[in-house]
């Protein structure tokens, strides 16, 4: 039952993200601007892929877990990427204080179905945090938001966890 609602959700959540376009962008026709956030040659920041590989880091450094849930049709994701993530005070922060990690959904199968269950996605872009020892904080970004604001999000999660 379970499988069926986290498969029902992220249909729905895959409705709730191309709202507004036909069909996702050629993965070859992309041009360089359009490049899948997760691209290592675009990103200031280090992301880590691996759930339980980040988790682990997290506890063990005793940093908050920052997780990026992201897509290839997600335009505001990649916006998200070049004006907030690429921004030298943001990447500073996240790879001194955090434990960033970047879950890509943009397939529809079991795994990201379950992910989406497990952290209450709703729609992208989603950045939710983690404390080291896994519970999550009230604190998520639903939106596309300056560097500023990001900035003024994180602050008390890293306050906390001093």
């Amino acid at each position: 039952m379970k499988q069926i609602c986290g498969l029902l959700l992220f249909g729905l959540l895959l409705l709730a993200g191309c709202a507004g376009r036909t069909s996702p962008p050629p993965r070859d026709k992309m041009t360089p601007t359009a490049l899948p956030p997760s691209s290592p040659s675009r990103s200031k920041v280090d992301w880590m892929t691996d759930e339980s590989a980040a988790l682990s880091k997290s506890r063990a450094e005793k940093k908050p877990l920052m997780i990026d849930f992201t897509a290839d049709w997600c335009a505001a994701c990649h916006e998200f990427e070049e004006q907030v993530f690429q921004d030298p005070k943001v990447a500073r922060v996240i790879q001194a204080s955090m434990i960033a990690l970047r879950l890509d959904i943009t397939d529809e199968n079991e795994v990201n179905g379950n992910l989406i269950s497990k952290y209450g996605i709703l729609g992208l872009p989603s950045i939710i945090f983690i404390q080291p020892d896994g519970t999550p904080l009230p604190r998520r970004i639903h939106k596309l938001i300056t560097p500023e604001e990001f900035l003024e999000i994180v602050s008390p999660i890293l306050t906390q966890n001093r």
